[in-house]
């Protein structure tokens, strides 16, 4: 399916890549928190069995995102772009360097934080299911991939600088 090479280069996530999910994902937990802790102390439940749960949560949360970067691939491939992602229900995206509009770097607060970014590979496709994007990168490797794909459009359309 893929090979060594290209998961070496390209697959490299960053450690904290898991921890970046899980912390954006506390803020969402903390605010719905709030609202379940009012439900259920108006229905009499112990708040230490709340905590409890909103911890079960988080670490089910954080599992959840180390086996979704354990199990997401990506590669470039001999004319198109390559990715495979899901935990439970994996799919599978197929993107011809010639259909590649742009490629951006994205980095939201906490990504900027840890040290991560996210590449956004854009398609003309109306409803975006043809654009993909590849979060948990350090800058680097996240600059490296993009002229990777920069170069393997430029082969594919024969683009000249």
């Amino acid at each position: 399916m893929l090979n060594e090479e290209g998961v070496r280069n390209y697959a490299s996530f960053e450690n904290t890549a898991s921890v970046a999910f899980v912390l954006s994902w506390i803020f969402i937990l903390f605010f719905l928190s709030l609202v379940i802790s009012l439900i259920l102390l108006a229905l009499g439940v112990n708040p230490v069995i709340m905590i409890l749960l909103f911890l079960l949560l988080l670490i089910i949360l954080y599992l959840y995102a180390r086996e979704f970067f354990k199990t997401f691939l990506f590669e470039l491939r001999g004319d198109y772009f390559f990715s495979k992602k899901g935990v439970i229900t994996p799919s599978y995206t197929i993107i011809p360097y010639e259909n590649i509009q742009d490629v951006h770097i994205n980095q939201g607060i906490l990504e900027k934080m840890l040290g991560l970014s996210t590449v956004r590979v854009y398609t003309a496709t109306f409803s975006g299911r043809g654009s993909d994007m590849i979060p948990g990168l350090s800058w680097k490797n996240a600059e490296a991939f993009k002229d990777s794909l920069f170069k393997k459009m430029k082969e594919v359309k024969q683009v000249v600088d």
